[in-house]
């Protein structure tokens, strides 16, 4: 009987679960209340690329044979049947968005809290999220958010495999670590089924992790690279059933594999362009200035505990860590509130520090993953290596490494890519003996300054995107008329914009098509009139040129009765033409050029409105007179 009473109070009063649980608390408190400041007060013009294939496939398209869509299936089916079930809401969406941020803050909380203290890891957490939401056009609800979680997903379930001890005896089908590399196959081919640029590195990341999951197992080795081989195959396979149910498959392959690659360029270039802009004689310079850094907090940390190590320190109360917990959490509660409210003390010192520091965090995110990838890599030819580390650790950097190659062919180095690695160095700082004292006081500078230099960039510039901004969102008091931005705050400059385009779009005859270009299928959601074509989004690198010229030339021999045009700045169209085409034209100038020639040299519409929704970017409504 005592025995019992024993296991039971370990199991269910064990305090460092409790301590763990309060941690997970103050992350989904705090990443929560942060979202609930800024995700439903803002929206841009440019929103809603996804939510209209998701439209279409309600309405019984099939993508790829009946639309174009340059993208793995899943993220726009996930999406419709999100809208099957609540409608078309974008605050529906936005609510599911903030759902997905949480639930990436908490599985990241997770894989940290293997290696690191409740507190370190809380406190890592929440800054790597309100980092990682800091870029300039995240929407909560994006494929690049559903991708992220997918891919942590598959990082925790290697995490808790690896924290599983290798056995001699033979491991069997129903062995928790074979599930658990199972679940890991099938998690990272869901984020290639997300987007397959980003999922394929996460994948091959994933296959990497799972070998050096696999390897002390020994003879069961096989059966771990099975299991996780099987779980990858169980999405491909549906999707694959489904693409040959629908004859779709011959049109998704040319998509996918030979459409998407041609709108971002060559394969070289969108493997390794990223890439060539990292190893500069600035990266030279930012790694030596960190280095400093590090070795004087080192320094600084191994003085004072030797000088304090004549005083005795009692392990920290149970009741003292609860009480640290909940001061963190409210700490970093206060410093989003002091940024909302524009604090000019703090803006004027720690928001400038903040802003220097930001300068640093990719080039140590990147290297700390290269020397996980590498020490998880050194351990697969010798065991003895495992020794020294910590496997779950060497497996966020494993995962860590696919993440940044992933997004640096997508959208380069960037916050989605490295937040996972900027919340290891937080923790490190906090947790790591090297680091006493000394790393854990700069930890928490650090800490309470990019969370303000963060939130504050998001507070006044919400969102901006090749020409579209979004003003702050202390200006979002305004609700639109339009009912699918129903709870949506936005600007008054931005309500009035939308409420006028739908206000254009819905007059005269409801008869022929609209066609919107080159990034706002908002209007067809909001108009329910689509294309006479294929193309739904003929935006710049999601459009490869062969189509976008014979776009121009259906334009010109059947011009639509509406046209919606973003006059987008210069500097987007030769951003786009140096970035992916070498500086050559882009497909999408015949499509421009036709727009013009219909509207403007033609005559044959009738400017119906017109608005500059950002500086130097204009909306126009443009309806064909009738003859």
């Amino acid at each position: 009987m005592v025995s019992i009473l024993i296991g039971i109070k370990k199991r269910f009063l064990n305090l460092d679960k409790w301590h763990h649980l309060f941690g997970i608390v103050g992350v989904i408190a705090v990443i929560g209340f942060y979202n609930m400041l800024y995700a439903f007060s803002f929206f841009p013009l440019t929103e809603g690329w996804f939510s209209a294939y998701a439209h279409l496939i309600l309405d019984g398209k099939i993508p790829y044979r009946d639309f174009y869509m340059f993208l793995t299936p899943f993220y726009p089916m996930a999406l419709a049947a999100v809208v099957d079930l609540f409608g078309e809401s974008f605050f529906v969406l936005r609510v599911v968005g903030i759902l997905i941020v949480i639930s990436i803050a908490v599985l990241l909380y997770l894989i940290l809290a293997r290696r690191f203290s409740p507190s370190a890891s809380m406190v890592a957490t929440i800054t790597a999220c309100i980092y990682y939401q800091s870029g300039v056009a995240h929407i909560p609800y994006d494929f690049t958010q559903v991708l992220t979680l997918f891919t942590l997903a598959a990082t925790w379930m290697l995490v808790l495999a690896s924290s599983e001890t290798p056995s001699t005896e033979i491991v069997t089908w129903r062995s928790l670590v074979v599930r658990r590399v199972l679940m890991a196959g099938f998690f990272a081919t869901l984020a290639f089924m997300t987007k397959q640029s980003n999922g394929a590195f996460v994948a091959v990341a994933a296959g990497a992790g799972c070998i050096y999951v696999a390897l002390p197992w020994g003879r069961s080795f096989w059966k771990l690279i099975i299991a996780f081989g099987g779980g990858c195959l169980i999405p491909i396979t549906v999707m694959l059933v489904w693409l040959l149910q629908v004859d779709a498959l011959i049109e998704f392959w040319e998509q996918i594999f030979g459409g998407a690659l041609s709108a971002k360029g060559s394969l070289d270039h969108v493997l390794f362009a990223w890439f060539k802009g990292l190893l500069t004689h600035v990266f030279v310079i930012q790694m030596t200035t960190m280095g400093k850094w590090a070795a004087i907090i080192i320094a600084v940390s191994f003085i004072l505990s030797k000088a304090l190590s004549f005083i005795y320190r009692p392990p920290l109360d149970n009741r003292i860590k609860f009480v640290l917990l909940i001061s963190l959490a409210l700490m970093c509660i206060m410093v989003i509130l002091n940024s909302y409210m524009g604090s000019p003390i703090l803006a004027a010192h720690i928001g400038e520090f903040g802003l220097r520091a930001n300068n640093y965090i990719i080039p140590i995110t990147t290297s700390t993953s290269a020397v996980l990838f590498l020490v998880g890599a050194i351990s697969c030819f010798f065991p003895t290596v495992r020794k020294y580390t910590s496997p779950s650790v060497v497996v966020l950097g494993i995962m860590s490494a696919g993440m940044i190659w992933g997004n640096g062919t997508s959208a380069g180095l960037s916050e989605v890519g490295v937040f996972a690695m900027f919340a290891l160095v937080l923790a490190g700082m906090m947790n790591l003996r090297i680091f006493r004292y000394a790393g854990f006081t700069a930890a928490l500078v650090l800490i309470v300054s990019f969370i303000f230099t963060f939130s504050s960039r998001k507070f006044d510039v919400p969102y901006t995107w090749w020409g579209v901004k979004e003003p702050s969102v202390r200006e979002a008091i305004y609700l639109s008329k339009t009912p699918i931005l129903r709870g949506i705050q936005m600007s008054q400059h931005t309500a009035e914009s939308i409420d006028a385009m739908a206000s254009s779009l819905a007059k005269g005859t409801q008869e022929g098509d609209v066609f919107a270009f080159p990034n706002i299928p908002l209007a067809y959601l909001v108009a329910n009139r689509w294309p006479n074509s294929k193309i739904v989004i003929p935006w710049f690198d999601f459009l490869p040129d062969v189509p976008a010229r014979a776009e121009a030339v259906r334009l010109l021999a059947n011009p639509p009765a509406i046209i919606v045009n973003l006059k987008l700045p210069p500097a987007a169209w030769g951003a786009h033409e140096r970035l992916f085409r070498e500086g050559r034209p882009l497909g999408q100038r015949d499509i421009q050029n036709a727009i013009v020639d219909l509207t403007e040299r033609r005559k044959l519409y009738r400017l119906d409105f017109s608005s500059e929704v950002s500086p130097g970017c204009a909306l126009e409504v443009w309806h064909r007179i009738a003859f």
